[in-house]
């Protein structure tokens, strides 16, 4: 819509604040069977983090509005399944996404504002690159 040709890239990691769905630590995996296969019963999403004494913690999801976190809670204590909010930061991938090689500052930004129009916050910066 925007009339670039773009280019995805991977960027840096970015250090981002999250809420996540906490239901418990356990000793082994055997001991966490049963929670993973509620959690999965009740189509939810799920992942299990170890900690550095071998102690597996279930989790049911990561969300970046806690809103929704608080929302999914409530679905799972409709459901009878108990459950903590946890406020964490955790390292997220981010990516670069390049709208083109301009020949005057001026050029691109006002594709910047164009960009803009559309919803997409926009920086220039300069490279060096041949335009065609």
């Amino acid at each position: 819509m925007a009339g670039v040709a773009p280019v995805v890239a991977p960027g840096p990691k970015r250090k981002e604040p999250m809420t996540r769905i906490y239901l418990g630590e356990f000793a082994s995996q055997q001991a966490a069977k049963k929670t993973l296969d509620k959690l999965r019963s009740v189509n939810a999403e799920n992942f299990v983090l170890t900690d550095k004494a071998g102690k597996l913690h279930i989790y049911a999801g990561s969300y970046f509005d806690q809103k929704s976190a608080a929302k999914e809670k409530q679905r799972f204590a409709a459901l009878g399944i108990k459950s903590d909010l946890k406020q964490v930061v955790v390292s997220v991938p981010t990516f670069v996404l390049t709208a083109g090689c301009f020949r005057t500052r001026e050029a691109a930004m006002g594709k910047v504002a164009e960009l803009e129009q559309l919803g997409v916050k926009s920086v220039v910066i300069q490279k060096w690159c041949v335009c065609s």
